[in-house]
């Protein structure tokens, strides 16, 4: 009998765990972000506009490292 309700408990949290995910999704989703689940009741949110950021300071760092020299 323990072992019938532990089963559906487990059943009824992962189906509430999996409801929220796709809840928070669907928010991010308006703004373009992505949501990861990391660890037991914890996300990671993500903007990839981020990475196009990142990727064009890096860039312009090499440039301003490299081509700065009239020597």
């Amino acid at each position: 009998m323990f072992q019938a309700i532990s089963a559906r408990l487990a059943r009824l949290a992962h189906q509430f765990r999996a409801r929220q995910l796709a809840r928070q999704q669907q928010a991010v989703a308006v703004y373009g972000w992505q949501v990861q689940r990391v660890g037991f009741g914890a996300y990671r949110y993500h903007d990839p506009r981020f990475d196009t950021l990142r990727a064009r300071q890096a860039a312009r760092s090499s440039a301003s490292a490299g081509g700065g020299r009239d020597g």
